[in-house]
């Protein structure tokens, strides 16, 4: 896995396929300024073609080392997922995020997802 922008040494932002290089998954996240702030996942994306479950599963696996990445930068704890609009919450459970707390006129539905327990 490439890291962000296909610095190999950076965060993880992708999932390729071993044969061919293709991506099957991809996450792109932000990392606010403030250091009590989460990191954010701004994106998912998944392949919806014949490696439509190869690109679900690869998402968890990219989404899981975020979690390393932002443990790393003392943001561990939880991912958060902010969507403008109609949430799909069915999509959402489909990558372990959960409906988080809602501030007061934000126009935007906060999902989290605690961090994946240690076996």
């Amino acid at each position: 896995m490439p890291g962000a922008g296909g610095d190999p040494d950076g965060p993880p932002d992708a999932a390729h396929h071993l044969a061919d290089g293709d991506v099957l998954a991809a996450i792109a996240y932000h990392v606010p300024r403030a250091k009590d702030e989460q990191v954010m996942v701004t994106a998912i994306a998944a392949r919806v073609d014949g490696f439509a479950a190869d690109g679900r599963e690869c998402a968890l696996v990219v989404k899981t080392c975020l979690y390393e990445v932002a443990s790393q930068l003392g943001r561990g704890g939880q991912l958060s997922l902010r969507i403008s609009g109609i949430a799909d919450e069915g999509a959402m459970a489909d990558y372990g995020f959960r409906r988080g707390p809602q501030g007061k006129g934000r126009p935007a539905a906060l999902f989290v997802q605690d961090p994946p327990e240690s076996h």
